[in-house]
């Protein structure tokens, strides 16, 4: 999605902040944000992918703007890292 909440490509536009003020092409950022740690690993499942998206579809709809997630899984199934400093770059180029 992009920055601007138009479905496609993403562009490349960035929130900045001006004094104490978050704004999005000049505009007015207002976060309404949520967790989600879990969205790696579910994504990385081909069966699971559509729970992602349902989440981020969901969570669109309630208003939330931001997802913050973590890309970890060290070890194990569908490890990001595998072993210290080697990583799997299949986790990290899964596709929605």
């Amino acid at each position: 999605m992009k920055a601007n909440g138009m479905k496609g490509k993403a562009d490349m536009a960035f929130v900045s902040a001006r004094d104490a003020q978050f704004l999005l092409n000049g505009i007015p950022f207002y976060v309404h944000g949520f967790n989600a740690y879990f969205l790696m690993a579910l994504s990385f499942d081909a069966e699971c992918r559509s729970k992602v998206v349902d989440l981020l579809k969901q969570a669109s709809q309630m208003g939330l703007n931001v997802c913050r997630t973590w890309a970890f899984n060290d070890g194990g199934y569908q490890a990001l890292q595998t072993s210290p400093g080697v990583y799997d770059e299949k986790v990290f180029q899964v596709n929605l």
